[in-house]
């Protein structure tokens, strides 16, 4: 099955506004159209499309910065899907910027590694959590990870200078 990340996530950090508007692992938009609307008619579970819809409406609430709403629409879809992995990164995200849960965001974000491991989403917020709360060793791996699949991921690159800024190592 495919799905469709809409929108973008609204916070503080400047950075978090592109996060929402492409993924670099989408096909180009026509062919996603496509391709979404052959897989919701053939080969998706009525629980897997249940739990894409609801993950889209949480992301609505995010951009209307209702982290409570949005909270509820990503477990929901957790609920119905436990292996859809978009669904537990979005609830991590919301859990960490919006609703200030950061060890709950970690299991999230943890969740969603395991059920995606190649998720170069995944793999920096992974970091950039780790960095942002003090473990910039750890951090920097996961980034490096998320720089070995992409390695034009600009945020990447900042929070791997942000970790080794942490570590005293800013000429790595």
């Amino acid at each position: 099955c495919v799905t469709v990340i809409r929108g973008k996530i609204s916070s503080a950090d400047p950075e978090d506004e592109v996060m929402w508007l492409a993924r670099p692992k989408d096909p180009p938009k026509l062919l996603c159209l496509c391709v979404v609307a052959s897989s919701l008619s053939v080969g998706c579970s009525r629980r897997h499309k249940d739990a894409v819809a609801l993950n889209n409406q949480g992301v609505e609430a995010m951009r209307r910065e209702d982290g409570t709403s949005a909270e509820a629409h990503f477990a929901h879809a957790v609920r119905l899907d436990p292996d859809y992995a978009e669904a537990h990164y979005h609830l991590g995200l919301v859990h960490y910027y919006h609703l200030d849960e950061p060890e709950q965001a970690l299991k999230d974000f943890e969740t969603a590694n395991q059920l995606a491991p190649k998720d170069v989403e995944v793999l920096f917020q992974l970091g950039r959590y780790h960095t942002r709360e003090g473990n910039p060793a750890r951090g920097c791996l996961l980034l490096d990870q998320a720089l070995s699949l992409d390695w034009n991921h600009v945020r990447s690159w900042y929070y791997k200078g942000e970790a080794f800024r942490d570590l005293a190592r800013p000429r790595d």
